[in-house]
């Protein structure tokens, strides 16, 4: 037994030594993407055009096979997707692809996914419909919600509390369908600037207490310089009670965000569960973060925010906000986004999904944290992004390259002679070790 504790003592030793030579991998300084939250799902598209239209977790009743399950899509490749959680990590399963289904005549292009007040689910078809999922016999269904009603470009869908589905339409009208009719609740188009595909009215989100109090609150870019402006209107009721109209001289705007380019503007608006209003903004635009506003806290670009809007003036901050302290700007609770288009709370557990579109090679889904940094334009996806711009000089994230790792085996394993014997030392130990047992 004796010879047998000596030669376990020895091969613990040559094992510490070996990771010594090779140096220990998981120090910060080695491993820089530990300091970075990275997606749960990617889906590559290598270049080509893509645009993840983040989703819903679906919690309602008429599709039973979606239960729980998180559905999104790809605006430009007019597909829809159900991301579900395992233990095995995310299993995806196609459920539409408008391009290769003959019976689909043209591209779904999804520009946003909603949930009524039921937990149902919508998809806005940024060509004019808003469609309904439905499942009859476990076959899934998208049915026309507004038949012989057609909407201009939506790019988005939120239920105001009292039963009913307001459609975004991107040149500058808020429409709640009601009884048939398309009402209209805010038409803002002479003050929208939509010159662009990624401008225009972008965010709606109604007050918890909208039915009593009328207020809600829209994103659009302006016709001044392009900024994207926050503004709060209110909506009287008409004589049935209903809240189906904004007075245009009630705005007041919360907050204006300049805008270096006209695209990545993000603009989504969604009430949390903890009753605070969250907006969604994207890098400042160009390509590549040409800007540097992804990592910088000081601006409120490429970051998730999140209001006290029932407080201060025009908002107030919330205290558990990680830099409601310093650090950073206060609004800010995540940071490090390209152009989070889309995002939502799952109705169930709180947890925060948001689809960031990607560059050149992934689209990612997000489930964000307080105060994590999603790492654009240090990763995209899961992936090294090489920045041409001096703001990310220096970058090296080979970590999470696998021929990157190959080639440190290479380097600190295979070509040094000290790593080698001290390997091989440890296996014969080892090997003499299994012939005693």
């Amino acid at each position: 037994m004796e010879g047998r504790s000596w030669l376990q003592a020895w091969l613990a030793l040559l094992l510490v030594l070996f990771l010594l030579s090779v140096g220990w991998r998981n120090l910060p300084e080695e491993q820089p993407q530990a300091q970075y939250s990275l997606p749960i799902y990617e889906y590559a598209h290598n270049g080509e055009a893509a645009s993840v239209t983040g989703g819903h977790v679906y919690r309602g009743a008429a599709v039973p096979s979606l239960a729980g399950k998180y559905i999104f899509g790809d605006y430009t490749y007019g597909r829809i997707w159900a991301l579900e959680r395992t233990d095995d990590g995310p299993q995806v399963e196609l459920l539409i692809d408008s391009l290769e289904d003959p019976a689909w005549e043209a591209r779904l292009s999804a520009s946003a996914f909603g949930i009524d007040d039921a937990g149902e689910l919508y998809v806005a078809d940024h060509g004019g419909t808003i469609w309904r999922f439905t499942e009859a016999s476990g076959t899934l269904a998208l049915v026309d919600t507004f038949p012989g009603l057609g909407f201009v470009n939506p790019v988005g869908l939120a239920a105001t509390g009292d039963g009913r589905l307001c459609i975004v339409e991107q040149p500058g009208r808020v429409i709640c369908p009601h009884d048939g009719n398309a009402t209209v609740l805010l038409d803002i188009h002479e003050a929208v600037n939509d010159d662009d595909w990624e401008q225009g009215l972008l965010g709606l989100a109604f007050h918890p207490g909208f039915a009593e109090n009328g207020r809600f609150f829209v994103t659009y870019t302006t016709h001044d310089d392009g900024a994207l402006r926050l503004a709060e209107f209110s909506a009287s009721a008409n004589t049935t009670g209903v809240r189906n109209h904004a007075n245009l001289s009630s705005q007041r705007v919360l907050l204006e965000v300049a805008q270096p380019y006209r695209n990545h503007n993000g603009g989504h608006l969604e009430f949390g569960p903890d009753g605070h209003l969250w907006l969604g903004l994207g890098d400042g635009g160009k390509y590549s973060d040409a800007f540097g506003n992804a990592q910088d806290l000081e601006t409120l670009l490429g970051s998730l925010l999140r209001f006290d809007i029932d407080d201060g003036d025009p908002y107030g901050i919330p205290d558990d906000n990680p830099f409601a302290d310093g650090g950073g700007r206060p609004e800010i609770w995540a940071y490090g986004f390209r152009n989070p288009w889309k995002f939502s709370f799952d109705r169930e557990t709180g947890e925060l999904w948001l689809g960031d579109v990607g560059q050149d090679e992934s689209e990612e889904i997000n489930i964000v944290e307080r105060g994590g940094n999603y790492g654009w334009a240090y990763y995209e996806g899961i992936h090294c992004y090489e920045s041409p711009f001096e703001f990310y000089d220096g970058w090296d994230c080979s970590g999470l390259d696998p021929q990157a790792e190959r080639a440190w085996l290479w380097e600190r394993v295979l070509l040094n002679p000290l790593a080698l014997l001290l390997l091989g030392a440890s296996l014969l130990i080892a090997r003499r070790l299994g012939r005693k047992s």
